[in-house]
């Protein structure tokens, strides 16, 4: 693992951090100012500001949960583009708190767009997918 695919691995671990620590700040931060994000609701944010924002009130609400990140896959699409996949699994905060129901567990998959500017990666789009069910089709291993 060269340092740029072990810079992409922590990223997505710092990701994850801010997820369970529900810091939408920390979370923002890793993305670029223009960055999209679309999550499990197909919901799309734009702007830093906003996947800050659109998290804060997430977490504040259904999103309080656990998540481990079970895999990660890089792939350079150019020395300063990458692809960057994580698999996730999430389970139920125990301190889950906050109005209304939380996310049940489940399981997916991040898809992140990284550049890298001036020595620094960020993430310039996310897509968030929740595994489902299918009739006839295998399950997410």
């Amino acid at each position: 693992m060269n340092e740029d695919e072990a810079r992409l691995n922590v990223m997505v671990t710092m990701f994850r951090d801010a997820i369970v620590g529900k810091d939408a700040a920390r979370l923002a931060q890793l993305f670029t100012t223009d960055a999209d994000f679309v999550n499990i609701a197909a919901m799309r944010w734009s702007g830093r500001d906003a996947i800050a924002s659109n998290h804060a009130r997430m977490f504040a609400g259904p999103l309080q949960i656990t998540m481990d990140v079970v895999r990660v896959d890089v792939r350079f699409v150019r020395e300063d583009v990458a692809l960057v996949a994580a698999s996730w699994k999430r389970e139920v905060a125990a301190n889950a708190s906050g109005p209304g129901p939380t996310l049940p567990p489940g399981a997916g998959e991040l898809t992140f767009i990284a550049t890298k500017d001036a020595g620094t990666w960020l993430f310039a789009s996310a897509q968030n997918t929740q595994a489902m069910a299918l009739a006839g089709v295998p399950a997410k291993s």
